[in-house]
């Protein structure tokens, strides 16, 4: 990544970028399941945005190439 993160640069629309949007939408449809589920495991704590890492990788995939990003972060 050549840039640091930055929350204040996006506005409160629906992003208009395909991948943002995809990630967006990622967010919208699975959010609630996501955080049922982290509450489940971890009880009803906010994970950290500021203790975090990411990687993105690609797979391999006969119906297209896969996308696999892993976000690590404290509970």
């Amino acid at each position: 990544m050549t840039f640091f993160p930055n929350r204040c640069e996006h506005e409160l629309a629906v992003p208009r970028d395909p991948t943002l949007y995809r990630l967006y939408e990622i967010v919208m449809g699975y959010g609630k399941p996501i955080k049922a589920l982290i509450n489940e495991k971890f009880g009803d704590g906010i994970m950290s945005a500021i203790d975090f890492t990411m990687s993105v990788e690609g797979k391999a995939d006969p119906n297209g190439d896969r996308v696999v990003m892993t976000f690590d972060t404290r509970a």
